[in-house]
């Protein structure tokens, strides 16, 4: 397995562990099958329940082994990937509401808790198809023509978490994963007020 696929299959377990820890309430105000639309995007609800995870094959960091038995409560996931339209929106807002900056093709928090971590590298290329088509030009974030609707890349844990909780979710991760962004522990999910 190539580095850049090992690279977008770790991002990808990282988002999936993200978005678990991430929930509009305790308990899902939505049932099985329903929708909730959110700022135009639609989640659905997840039961709680069981799963593995972990890596078997040795493609990722020695935190993520072994593989271990982790259950979760019920939580709503968006049914798209999140767009690159909708980051750059999300970005224009927290620019205008001075929660971000940029600097060198990197949008980094500016105060509060997130004060100078990354939220997105705009520049970085994992390949052709997969980079960053939101650019920053004359204070305002926007995407190249027909990549609109294509799912934003290059965001880190910060960046993700920092839209959620834009979109009115709460995420709740044990201390261990807070601090590295990385480990592949048992998360849960937290409440809504």
């Amino acid at each position: 397995m190539n580095s850049s696929v090992r690279i977008h299959v770790f991002l990808s377990l990282l988002l999936l562990a993200f978005l678990l820890a991430c929930s509009n309430s305790e308990d899902s105000p939505i049932g099985p099958g329903e929708v909730n639309v959110i700022s135009g995007m639609t989640f659905v609800s997840i039961p709680s329940g069981t799963f593995r995870m972990g890596d078997e094959d040795g493609y990722l960091s020695d935190e993520c082994r072994p593989v271990h038995t982790v259950t979760v409560s019920s939580f709503e996931m968006s049914v798209y990937e999140v767009t690159n339209a909708q980051y750059a929106s999300y970005l224009n807002e927290a620019l205008s509401s001075g929660i971000i900056k940029v600097s060198e093709n990197v949008v980094l928090g500016k105060g509060g808790e997130y004060d100078d971590q990354p939220y997105i590298d705009m520049y970085y290329p994992y390949d052709a198809d997969n980079t960053c088509w939101i650019g920053y030009s004359s204070g305002v974030f926007g995407v190249s023509s027909g990549k609109e609707n294509w799912p934003v890349v290059n965001v880190t844990w910060y960046g993700a978490k920092a839209f959620a909780q834009y979109l009115g979710f709460v995420c709740v991760l044990p201390g261990s994963i807070e601090a590295s962004n990385t480990r592949c522990n048992r998360f849960r999910v937290g409440r809504y007020s």
